[in-house]
C-alpha cells in the first residue's frame, strides 16, 4: 500500500497521513473513512497531516477525469461530527484551485481544509487550529 497512517504526537490526536507512488482513489478513500471512524470512537475532535510528497502521482485520470472529480468531492464530505483540521502538503497550484471552485460550491465540506507547502508548516497550523478548538489543552 502506497498510503500510510501515523500518528504525528504521542497524546494521538494528529494524523499523519504519507502518500508515496502510485495510489488508488479506493485507497485514499479507505484511508480517510479510518480516519473519520478513529475520530468519533474518541470522541474528539483531532487534526491530520495529508502529506502527498514531493511528487504526487494521481491515479489514472487524476482530479481532470469526471471520475477523478467525483472521487476528489467524495472525499470532501467525509466530515462528520468529529472533523478537525485538515492540511494537504505538496498539492499543485492547479489542483488549489480546482479545490477552491469545488469549496465555492459546498463552502460547509472544505471548512477545515488547508494547503501548506512543507510538513512542518502544516504542523504549526493543525496545532495551532487544534488548541484554538481546544482551548484548555
Amino acid at each position: 500500500m502506497s498510503i500510510e497512517v501515523f500518528w504525528d504526537d504521542e497524546a494521538e490526536t494528529v494524523f499523519l497521513i504519507e502518500v508515496r507512488g502510485k495510489w488508488k482513489w479506493e485507497e485514499l478513500t479507505k484511508t480517510m473513512q479510518a480516519v473519520k471512524r478513529i475520530s468519533e470512537e474518541r470522541g474528539r475532535v483531532m487534526g491530520a497531516i495529508l502529506d502527498l510528497g514531493s511528487g504526487l502521482q494521481m491515479p489514472e485520470g487524476g482530479i481532470f477525469s469526471a471520475q477523478g472529480l467525483a472521487n476528489f468531492q467524495e472525499l470532501l464530505k467525509l466530515d462528520g461530527k468529529q472533523r478537525g483540521p485538515m492540511v494537504i502538503v505538496g498539492m499543485n497550484s492547479l489542483v488549489k484551485r480546482i479545490f477552491d471552485t469545488a469549496a465555492s460550491l459546498d463552502p460547509k465540506s472544505a471548512r477545515m481544509i488547508d494547503f501548506a507547502d512543507t510538513v512542518d508548516d502544516a504542523r504549526t497550523r493543525v496545532y495551532d487550529t487544534l488548541r484554538t478548538l481546544h482551548p484548555e489543552n
